[in-house]
């Protein structure tokens, strides 16, 4: 079965909130097909509204590692966090504790890929349609 993710074009599985994400289908049937999580009308939305979450955990939150985003991003209570945090690690090729910055590609791109692989199981979506979001989130190289 494909994932909810893959489904709702939310590659990180993003909660629905009042706030309505550039591209997140609020229509009756969207609604209906999910009560919990954002669904997007494209990839390139779902990967843009996380390189804008995280640029948020970094300016309001002041997350600059690996360790504190996802943390944030998916709290004991859901994840296995540790795993979550080890994982996105590697990926990275940083420390958990290793200051990064999400506005830059080096680190963003590989940040939200992982969040994608682990949110969803697997690689479902191409480099581009990832860095496509990037941009539209303003990421820069």
């Amino acid at each position: 079965m494909t994932p909810r993710s893959v489904r709702n074009n939310n590659p990180g599985n993003i909660d629905r909130v009042k706030t309505i994400w550039n591209g997140e289908d609020r229509s009756p049937a969207a609604l209906a097909k999910e009560s919990r999580f954002c669904v997007f009308t494209s990839p390139v939305f779902g990967f843009r509204a996380i390189a804008i979450t995280l640029q948020t955990y970094a300016t309001k939150y002041s997350l600059h590692n690996i360790a504190g985003i996802i943390t944030r991003w998916a709290p004991d209570n859901e994840n296995d966090t540790a795993a979550y945090i080890a994982a996105v690690s590697k990926a990275v090729g940083v420390k958990a504790d290793q200051s990064i910055d999400v506005m830059r590609l080096v680190h963003a791109f590989p940040i939200v890929k992982a969040i994608a692989r682990h949110e969803s199981g697997g690689d479902y979506w191409p480099d581009a349609v990832i860095l496509e979001g990037l941009k539209a989130a303003g990421v820069r190289a």
